[in-house]
């Protein structure tokens, strides 16, 4: 759960020395987003140039997690994530990367990039 897994991922973050570069966000996706777009607008934080996204596979949780998170990339900053073999994960990425002129990766069928 949270605790636990957090406190993992923080612990690998101090110890591959980018605690300076990596924003966590312990929160739902619909929340961070709005978090991260609220400092960004502040220009207390820079745009991201990669944003990992891992969250529900239904495709409207997709879709808005991709939504929500894009305008938060840098001008040449790469989206990905995970579960690309679930239906609504690779509906959602494959219609927002088509609206956007973008190409879809996914070696191995797992994971998936955006570029």
């Amino acid at each position: 759960g949270y605790p636990t897994v957090y406190r993992e991922f923080m612990h690998n973050i101090i110890q591959a020395g980018v605690s300076s570069v990596v924003i966590p966000v312990p929160a739902p996706a619909n929340i961070g987003s709005k978090m991260l777009a609220y400092l960004l607008d502040r220009e207390d934080i820079p745009t991201a140039d990669l944003i990992f996204i891992d969250g529900n596979h239904d495709y409207d949780d997709v879709r808005a997690d991709i939504h929500n998170y894009f305008p938060l990339l840098s001008p040449n900053g790469l989206m990905f994530g995970d579960d690309f073999g679930w239906a609504g994960v690779k509906k959602a990425v494959t219609e927002f990367a088509g609206e956007h002129g973008m190409t879809v990766l996914s070696p191995g069928g797992r994971t998936w990039l955006m570029i």
